[in-house]
């Protein structure tokens, strides 16, 4: 696969999920906060989670939009740049920053009795699958970064 097919399948990739968060702000969140608010003892706390759900939504933009800056600098044939590398760190400090946060969040409602076990151990699903994903571009960050270094190395190799 050439690089140029690569970055095409990135910002595929990327529009989609772009869609697809859209459509989970527009469409998924009212309609289970309609059905909660219908149908649970929960239903007091409703808008307390809509609006945390929003909130670590948020980020999660940010790093779709920051994932198209590398899919083009990929599809200039500069896959291997200290710029990549940052973009990946900043990527991981996001998903970390979020990713906290949402675990935090999930730990107060439920000490405060505003929670579900089901909804408790989903948040934690949620978190401990961010946290991966931290993990994972921090240590695509650090390649990237001892790529960059090696292919710099090189160009000035006669």
């Amino acid at each position: 696969m050439s690089q140029k097919q690569l970055a095409v399948l990135l910002k595929a990739i990327i529009v989609g999920l772009t869609v697809c968060g859209i459509l989970v702000c527009i469409f998924l969140i009212p309609y289970f906060a309609d059905s909660v608010l219908k149908n649970s003892h929960l239903s007091a706390w409703c808008w307390h989670w809509i609006s945390v759900v929003y909130i670590a939504i948020a980020p999660c933009f940010i790093v779709l939009f920051l994932v198209w800056k590398i899919a083009v600098s990929i599809e200039q044939d500069q896959s291997f740049t200290k710029r990549n590398a940052r973009l990946l760190k900043h990527i991981s400090y996001i998903s970390l920053s979020d990713s906290a946060f949402f675990l935090v969040i999930h730990i107060i409602f439920a000490l405060l009795n505003m929670s579900h076990p089901s909804i408790f151990f989903t948040g934690l699903l949620v978190s401990f699958v961010g946290i991966a994903f931290t993990v994972v571009t921090a240590a695509l960050s650090h390649l990237v970064s001892k790529a960059s270094d090696i292919r710099e190395e090189n160009e000035y190799t006669i």
